[in-house]
């Protein structure tokens, strides 16, 4: 994933001469075997350094005696690159960038110990689900779902697709705006650029087949039909997040 062909995939006004951010901080940081072995190390360490300290946290938890009143939700920003498809940082649409870790812990549901899920929750998801488990009625405006009923009934029925989008346009820098729509392990991604309309780029993945996303099929013949099904979807649920 960290080979230059993957990075020369993507169209020279995406690249724009190497002054992309993402490229521009891969350079700083993955440009070489050097640098690639410093960043890595100093994230892994940030990581370890976070663990250390939901550790103590929770024994602390313990020593205070608040461990079994004590819901913990941990959770962070969303992915980064390491070098994957030649870049550094955020931003784009794939599976390593848009998704981010989720571990909810409530001592007084045993049940949901080690219970896991592959289905679609989202950042939305959060605040009705803190609602719910402090007891306090979740107001119907929100846009989420409370994630105890996933908890509770693994086979409750729940969202089968989700869209995404990084529409940030920073006048100092050049980072293309992306938008897409992930359904049934399939997936459509929307690269655009504000500052030149004309500017387009489209990947679609087979996640099942392909799940690192280095198989483009927008362009393929075996893509066309793919592209066809999740364009529709794409459409309605950006309308209805205006």
């Amino acid at each position: 994933m960290a080979q230059d062909k993957y990075y020369q995939q993507f169209p020279d006004w995406f690249r724009h001469n190497d002054q992309n951010e993402s490229r521009i901080r891969w350079s700083r940081r993955f440009a070489t075997d050097s640098l690639f072995q410093q960043t890595t190390k100093s994230y892994n360490r940030l990581i370890t350094g976070v663990d250390d300290v939901v550790g103590k946290l929770r024994r602390s938890l313990q020593e205070r005696g608040l461990s079994e009143n004590t819901i913990i939700v941990y959770t962070s920003d969303n992915g980064f690159y390491e070098g994957e498809y030649g870049f550094a940082d955020k931003w784009y649409g794939h599976e390593l960038s848009i998704r981010v870790p989720l571990i909810i812990y409530d001592p007084r549901q045993p049940a949901w110990h080690g219970r896991t899920t592959d289905r679609y929750t989202l950042n939305i998801d959060l605040a009705p689900t803190l609602l719910t488990v402090a007891g306090v009625p979740v107001p119907n405006r929100m846009q989420g779902r409370s994630l105890t009923q996933l908890m509770n009934t693994p086979t409750t029925p729940w969202r089968n697709e989700f869209y995404f989008e990084h529409p940030i346009n920073i006048p100092a820098v050049f980072i293309p705006q992306s938008e897409g729509v992930l359904s049934a392990d399939r997936k459509y991604v929307h690269y655009y650029n504000v500052r030149q309309p004309a500017d387009s780029y489209e990947e679609v993945y087979n996640l099942k087949t392909d799940p690192q996303e280095l198989t483009n099929l927008a362009a393929q013949p075996k893509g066309k039909a793919l592209k066809k099904s999740l364009v529709p979807l794409f459409n309605q649920l950006k309308a209805a997040a205006r």
